[in-house]
C-alpha cells in the first residue's frame, strides 16, 4: 500500500532591518535575504520548493532526517519574539517591519 502524503506546515517570518528583508524558514533553517518584501517571499519560496522537491527524491528512510532540520532555538525564539512584540505594538496586527510571510501547506 502507497504511503499517503500529508501536508507540513512550514513557519516562514520575514523583517526589514538596515535596508534589506531577511526571511527565515524556521522549520528547515533555511534563509533568504532580498531588496523588497516582495523580491525576498519569492526568493524564500523558490528556495523551500526547491529544497523540499530535492527531499522528496530521497529515500524514504532518508526523508524525515532532511525534514526535522530546525533551526537553532536562539533563532526560533528570537523570530518568536520579535513577532510577539510587533503584533503587540501594532495593535494585534503585523507591522512594517516584522511579519510572517504565512504557513506554508507542503506535501512531505
Amino acid at each position: 500500500m502507497a504511503a499517503e502524503k500529508q501536508d507540513i506546515v512550514l513557519r516562514v517570518y520575514m523583517e526589514h532591518k538596515e535596508n534589506v528583508w531577511q526571511a527565515i524558514c524556521v522549520d528547515l533553517n533555511i534563509a533568504a535575504q532580498g531588496q523588497t518584501r516582495q523580491e525576498t517571499e519569492a526568493l524564500i519560496e523558490e528556495m523551500v520548493a526547491s529544497y523540499l522537491a530535492k527531499v522528496a527524491s530521497l529515500p524514504a528512510a532518508e526523508r524525515a532526517q532532511f525534514l526535522n532540520r530546525k533551526a537553532p532555538l536562539s533563532v526560533r525564539l528570537g523570530w518568536a519574539i520579535k513577532f510577539f512584540v510587533g503584533s503587540i505594538v501594532a495593535n494585534r496586527h503585523i507591522n512594517d517591519r516584522v511579519s510572517v510571510v504565512s504557513h506554508y501547506h507542503c506535501p512531505a
